[in-house]
Parts: structure tokens; C-alpha cells; sequence
């Protein structure tokens, strides 16, 4: 019943990202219904049901027949997996239910798959993404410190480690960015990375990065092979990034013995 209630609400919440993305690209705004972008025509609602409506209409507007691009579909499916998967694993983590908790991961994954999307798509961040990734993990940090579970053994632990880890992996993608001359990747990465080293806390950036690099080289290796990319094409880090964060994130709660050998100690 949980994991349905998660992937519905995840289904709802990847469509809204659909519209964030593809508005973000036309630079409009997120107010207003949605209509077809061949034709103009309004989406009725019963035509923008997540997923459903997309093999229903037979891949095509209703009015037009302009082809509808996969990724709807895609986001859509692959948030209310994540949604599935994060809700219910932190609920199941919880001694108490921690609505300050779940209500981060959620964001975190939302706010993940946004900024992957939409730099697959267009090989840059927009900075309302940053800003508010950025923002909410501040938020994040604030509450979670406020309301910790014995906030007398360590009131300043959810926000130091995640301030440090925010800050350490900033500078490490800025150090990057500036000695690569911004061949390797963007200032948009370097945000990204602020929101990720939140994400994981400081403990965990050594696996965060350990992930994140090697979907990275895994990723680029078979474009290489398969001749999708050369040797000096230019592939988006924030998918990787954003998987590398997601997988921490989900690492550290399920807590396998060998993770130990990627935490930093911090004393």
C-alpha cells in the first residue's frame, strides 16, 4: 500500500517535471494548462494521464498527430520508481515517522531528476534548479537539526556534515572546472555538486564520487564503442552525478559492510 501510494504520487510529480523541463526550455512560465507544441491545442485532461495517456493516444497529439516525444513517458515512470523505492525506504528507516525526513528525499529526487533531464537535453543547468536544489537542502539542513531525535549529543551534526560535505564537493568540481578551462565540465556542475555533498553529508563523499565518475566512464565508454560520441565530444556529468547521489543516498541506509571503506571519519 505504501509503495502504491509513493508511485502514484511519483507518477503526478514526473509529470510536473515534464512541464518544469520543457517550459525551462522555451522560457516560459509554469502557469497555465499544457498544450501540444505543433499545434497549440490545449491537453484535455483526461489526454495527460501519466504514462496511460501516452499509449492511448498512440504516441500522437490527439488533434495533430504530432508525435509525443518518449521522454514523458520516461520521466514520468522512472520518478514514481524513485519515488516507489526512496519513500519506502525511508519510511522504513524511521523510528518515528519524520516527515522532515521524507519530505527532503523526495525533493532531493525530484529536484535529481530535473536538472539530469534537462542537461541531458540541452548540456547546461538552469540556475532556478540550482538556486532552489541548493535552497531546499539549507532547509534541509535547518530542520533536520532542529529536529533531531537527541539533539543534546550533537545538535550541529545534520548541519555540519552537510554544510561540509555541500562546500567540499563544490570546491573540488570548481578546482576542476578552472584547471580544465571548463573542457571537463560546467559551472552548473559545480552547483550540482554543492547540492549533492548536502545530499550524502560529508562522511560519503568519497563514495559519492566514486559512483558518480564511474557511470560516468561507464556511460562514455560504451557512446565511444558504439560511435554515439568521439574522443573529444562533450557528454553531460549531471545525469551521472545525480545517479552517483541517488545511489549514496540509498547506499547509506541500506549499509552493506564494505561501505565502511568509502566513508571519510569524521570526528
Amino acid at each position: 500500500m505504501v509503495i502504491a501510494f509513493f508511485f502514484i504520487l511519483g507518477l503526478a510529480i514526473g509529470s510536473f517535471l515534464n512541464v518544469v523541463v520543457l517550459r525551462l526550455e522555451s522560457d516560459k512560465t509554469l502557469d497555465g494548462r499544457s498544450k501540444c507544441p505543433s499545434c497549440g491545442a490545449l491537453i484535455r485532461w483526461y489526454d495527460n494521464i501519466p504514462v496511460l495517456s501516452f499509449f492511448l493516444l498512440g504516441r500522437k497529439c490527439r488533434q495533430c498527430r504530432f508525435p509525443i516525444l518518449w521522454l514523458y513517458p520516461s520521466v514520468e515512470l522512472g520518478t514514481a520508481l524513485l519515488f516507489a523505492f526512496f519513500g519506502s525506504m525511508t519510511l522504513g528507516q524511521m523510528i518515528a515517522f519524520d516527515i522532515a525526513g521524507l519530505v527532503w528525499t523526495l525533493f532531493l529526487v525530484s529536484i535529481l531528476v530535473a536538472i539530469a533531464v534537462y542537461d541531458g537535453r540541452n548540456m547546461e543547468i538552469p540556475l532556478v534548479l540550482l538556486t532552489t536544489g541548493l535552497g531546499g537542502a539549507a532547509a534541509a539542513a535547518l530542520v533536520l537539526t532542529l529536529t533531531a531525535a537527541v539533539p543534546w549529543t550533537d545538535p550541529l551534526s545534520p548541519w555540519r556534515d552537510m554544510f561540509l560535505g555541500s562546500g567540499i564537493a563544490a570546491g573540488i568540481f570548481y578546482a576542476l572546472v578552472y584547471f580544465s578551462k571548463e573542457t571537463w565540465m560546467g559551472m552548473g556542475d559545480v552547483w550540482l555538486a554543492g547540492i549533492a555533498g548536502a545530499a550524502v553529508g560529508l562522511p560519503a563523499l568519497l563514495l559519492l564520487f566514486t559512483l558518480s565518475f564511474s557511470v560516468g566512464a561507464v556511460v562514455g565508454g560504451a557512446l565511444m564503442l558504439t560511435g554515439r560520441r568521439g574522443m573529444k565530444s562533450q557528454v553531460p556529468f549531471a545525469p551521472f552525478l545525480a545517479v552517483g547521489t541517488l545511489a549514496t543516498v540509498a547506499l547509506q541506509v541500506i549499509n552493506p559492510w564494505w561501505l565502511s571503506l568509502f566513508l571519510i571519519p569524521v570526528v
